[in-house]
């Protein structure tokens, strides 16, 4: 059996004053919790947060409510989450999970970014009502 380090890697870096996370492979429950260390290990101020999931092959419900936990602590210091998602079928559990009403959903880092500069209000549905 695969230990869930072999299934998910999660790296943390700056760029514009934003921290990217990018998240690899499955984001699903057997991986959550190391995912979460190592979002809360690297986890810096910054002026707001990219999660970069280019390389998700696989996410499920808990891998959506470690999403909403992280756009939470980004609210809690007023910041802003955008999300990066290029796979369709993921984009479309997005759509099916009204995730894509309380954050902003991109297809590329350049997007995010703009989204961020812009600091508009992004969401249809505030996270907190999720």
């Amino acid at each position: 059996m695969n230990s869930p380090k072999a299934n998910i890697d999660c790296i943390g870096e700056m760029i514009k004053g934003y921290q990217k996370f990018i998240i690899k492979g499955k984001l699903v429950y057997t991986t959550i919790q190391w995912a979460k260390q190592r979002v809360d290990e690297s986890i810096r101020q910054a002026d707001g947060y990219i999660v970069d999931l280019h390389h998700i092959t696989q996410i499920d419900s808990t891998g959506f409510g470690f999403l909403i936990n992280l756009g939470k602590k980004a609210m809690k210091n007023n910041k802003k989450m955008v999300i990066v998602v290029k796979d369709k079928m993921i984009r479309e559990l997005f759509g099916i999970s009204k995730l894509d009403q309380v954050f902003s959903i991109v297809e590329t880092i350049d997007e995010g970014i703009k989204i961020l500069n812009e600091r508009r209000n992004q969401s249809d549905i505030k996270i907190e009502e999720y």
